[in-house]
């Protein structure tokens, strides 16, 4: 799992999906830091996990409500996203 922080690089995407394994070690580290919790909610939300897929794998989620966990920078669902 790597993250791109930073203006250089542009909009860096949600992952499609995520193995099982660093999936609970995203979710760990968030629980255990109480001001991400709110992130951590958010993670559960948008991605579902597919007991189909051998390995167990999570799945980012097509849309959230009116906001795509996708959404680009720019766009008008970012922007809401933002607000």
């Amino acid at each position: 799992f790597f993250a791109f922080m930073g203006e250089r690089y542009g909009a860096s995407p949600l992952p499609l999906s995520l193995d099982r394994n660093e999936f609970a070690t995203i979710r760990g580290v968030m629980e255990a830091d109480e001001s991400m919790w709110e992130e951590m909610a958010l993670l559960e939300e948008w991605y579902q996990l597919d007991e189909n897929e051998i390995p167990n794998r999570y799945i980012l989620k097509q849309s959230v409500g009116d906001i795509s966990p996708s959404a680009g920078v720019g766009t008008d669902q970012h922007q809401r996203w933002m607000d």
